[in-house]
């Protein structure tokens, strides 16, 4: 299992950013690619309903576009001094989901918790 976390390791395009700036703007099309925040912070923002969270070390974001190949549905804007990204295309996403079930079933289990509370925040705003 090393191995494999090594050889992802290394599909790995690394990103420096500083406060302020944007990893992509919604509607951006896809290109090919999610994020994992190493170091520093990351605001998710929708044009209609502002900002949706905020993430840091340790979580990733961009997924939706990465597996359905659709625009950016959200903005990301890094909200710390400075924030290192990492960045993985499909081949990467695909290697990693096959080479370790806890990859994949982690992120389907962060993705279905962020579903519902997209569904929580729509009810509260039509009752």
């Amino acid at each position: 299992m090393l191995a494999a976390n090594v050889i992802a390791a290394a599909k790995i395009r690394p990103i420096n950013l500083s406060a302020g700036a944007d990893v992509f703007r919604e509607n951006d099309p896809a290109n090919g690619e999610m994020f994992f925040i190493f170091q520093g912070e990351v605001s998710i923002a929708k044009t209609g309903i502002g900002h949706l969270r905020s993430l840091s070390a340790g979580h990733f974001f961009g997924e939706m576009a990465l597996i359905k190949n659709m625009p950016r549905t959200a903005t990301a804007t890094v909200t710390s001094a400075e924030a290192k990204i990492g960045a993985i295309n499909l081949n990467t996403f695909a290697y990693l989901a096959k080479t370790n079930p806890k990859f994949l079933s982690s992120l389907i289990s962060v993705v279905a918790k962020r579903a519902l509370r997209a569904i929580d925040k729509l009810e509260s705003y039509y009752i």
